[in-house]
């Protein structure tokens, strides 16, 4: 039997996360500081600083800004270690 196999690239930004047992199809971009909850499944991009969830995943709330500034630090301070490391 044939099976046509979808080759779509997924993406995932920055400080995005996938719960257990999370399915992200293919063509489907996790922006930066999204989550994705346990068993959701990601049909379309999430949005930046999201968190979503259910089947099909579904924005739930909006994620605090204050975290971006606490990943960028964290991002800044990570890479200053690799270029020391390096």
């Amino acid at each position: 039997a044939y099976c046509k196999v979808d080759e779509r690239p997924i993406v995932m930004d920055d400080f995005t996360l996938i719960g257990a047992h999370g399915l992200v199809l293919p063509g489907v971009r996790l922006h930066e500081g999204s989550v994705l909850g346990a068993a959701g499944v990601a049909v379309r991009d999430l949005d930046p600083w999201t968190i979503n969830g259910g089947v099909p995943a579904k924005f739930i709330k909006q994620r605090s800004r204050g975290l971006v500034a606490k990943a960028d630090a964290f991002r800044q301070t990570w890479e200053m270690g690799e270029e020391t490391n390096g």
